[in-house]
């Protein structure tokens, strides 16, 4: 027995040796280096709109691997529509009403769709400019870029390609937590507010989560004096009229002693043209959004 306790120790201490040297003998770049988006595949963005500022965004194209970069390393971006007709065909299928759409050169700049990541940095930026003015809030729109050249190192097959979907928040715009009727019928949940400009926002009466090419949207802008105007596309003729509608206000509510929440209550009751029964509805609903406090 005593034998074999021995032989354990002296194996065990010849196995410590060899890690250590291991360890010292390793090399100083352990896996392959990839460029690479340093955010890759679908990404959203929130910009927080402004008709008058082009909105910026950096995109970031970094190295992997273990070791720092010892010279620059230049690349190459280029808009990619291919990848995301791969996307819609992938996730969607045959139906192309759910497929998001380019966004348009108009609405996006370049300075440069070249970088360069500097030695000793871990990442490269090249920035973007959205003109949020010029982009259909109606539409959901992707930006789909792909590295296509690097001075060094592989691309990365898969995390070389970004779809940056872009989103606008103001500060009305969010989900909502709703109690409506529309003509009789029922309805609660969750509803998105999104932006139309920096007062306004539009939702889906008849909501069916992300599909706006069913159903024409509302549009709520919030005016200074706390009230609300409702109203609709100039194309979807809606006919609305409003019968009460208010902006409850930011109140603070106490469930418990020491729990307390700021919120947003909107109160709408108007009526519309629904060109899809073909026929007018009366909405009555109010809509609740929890705010953080400052």
């Amino acid at each position: 027995m005593k034998n074999i306790i021995k032989y354990i120790t002296v194996l065990t201490g010849f196995l410590g040796v060899f890690l250590m040297s291991s360890c010292d003998e390793l090399p100083e770049e352990q896996f392959v280096k990839y460029v690479l988006f340093a955010r890759n595949g679908f990404v959203e963005h929130q910009f927080e709109y402004r008709s008058d500022t082009l909105l910026r965004k950096d995109i970031s194209v970094s190295v992997s691997g273990t070791s720092v970069l010892n010279k620059d390393l230049d690349f190459t971006i280029a808009v990619d529509p291919d990848t995301l007709k791969d996307y819609n065909y992938a996730r969607y299928l045959e139906d192309s009403s759910l497929y998001l759409q380019t966004l348009p050169d108009s609405c996006y700049s370049f300075e440069s769709l070249s970088g360069t990541v500097k030695a000793g940095d871990e990442y490269g930026l090249i920035p973007v400019n959205i003109i949020g003015s010029k982009v259909n809030k109606f539409h959901n729109y992707v930006l789909p870029l792909r590295i296509v050249s690097a001075s060094e190192y592989t691309i990365a097959p898969v995390y070389s390609v970004l779809m940056l979907e872009v989103q606008f928040v103001n500060n009305y715009s969010g989900t909502y937590v709703f109690t409506s009727s529309v003509s009789g019928i029922q309805r609660n949940g969750n509803l998105e507010f999104k932006v139309v400009d920096e007062n306004t926002c539009f939702f889906i009466s008849n909501y069916t989560g992300d599909v706006y090419n069913t159903y024409p949207p509302i549009l709520v802008t919030f005016n200074s004096d706390n009230s609300l105007t409702i109203s609709g596309r100039d194309e979807d003729e809606l006919n609305i009229v409003e019968s009460d509608t208010t902006l409850a206000g930011e109140t603070t509510n106490y469930f418990e002693e020491d729990e307390k929440a700021l919120t947003r209550t909107l109160t709408l009751t108007f009526s519309y043209y629904d060109p899809v029964s073909e026929s007018t509805k009366l909405f009555d609903g109010v809509m609740v959004m929890a705010l953080e406090e400052e």
